[in-house]
């Protein structure tokens, strides 16, 4: 008998379980940044901070439907920039192949879908009355074999964990872009 109520439990676990809420959850941290920062950062109507800034977005049902969420950059003196975060199905969801349940609680929950990427840069336009002031280029003997995306990762970590100071992270971060 203990075996049977075992056996049971088990299979409603399995069946009420929902892999990619459980593995990935139902939120997701983006790095957003701008040229210059400390522009304000607000998505679908509500202010998230001030860039750089690593934000948590939730994951839910209708920025699926929609296709992602608006994210609009504005620092005085120069114009608002735009952006349409885009979403793809998050690829844990296929562990639900056995489990229709499961997979629907991951649309509900909104873990059935990730934001593309985790970090988005902006380059913010001066108004046109404000002069442009090119920055020197800086060549960058970077031989490590990591692209620009691992290295801005690593200097947003270092800079979010308090390990550099915002000019250093500034400076680092334009030796970066300007090596494009």
């Amino acid at each position: 008998m203990k075996y049977l109520q075992l056996l049971a439990i088990m299979a409603v676990a399995a069946l009420m379980s929902s892999c990619a809420t459980i593995l990935t959850g139902t939120t997701q941290r983006v790095t957003i940044d701008s040229t210059p920062p400390g522009a304000d950062i607000i998505v679908d109507g509500h202010i998230m901070g001030t860039t750089p800034a690593r934000i948590r977005l939730e994951r839910d049902l209708n920025a699926f439907v929609d296709n992602g969420k608006d994210i609009r950059l504005e620092l005085d003196g120069y114009y608002a920039d735009m952006y349409y975060l885009g979403t793809d199905i998050e690829p844990t969801v296929i562990l639900n192949v056995f489990c229709p349940i499961g997979f629907a609680f991951d649309a509900v929950t909104g873990a059935l879908m990730k934001y593309d990427r985790d970090y988005y840069n902006f380059k913010l336009q001066p108004l046109d009355n404000q002069p442009v002031q090119p920055g020197p280029v800086v060549q960058d003997d970077n031989d490590s074999g990591e692209d620009d995306y691992e290295r801005l990762m690593k200097l947003v970590e270092l800079y979010e964990n308090g390990l550099i100071t915002e000019e250093e992270f500034e400076t680092e971060k334009a030796k970066i872009f300007r090596k494009n």
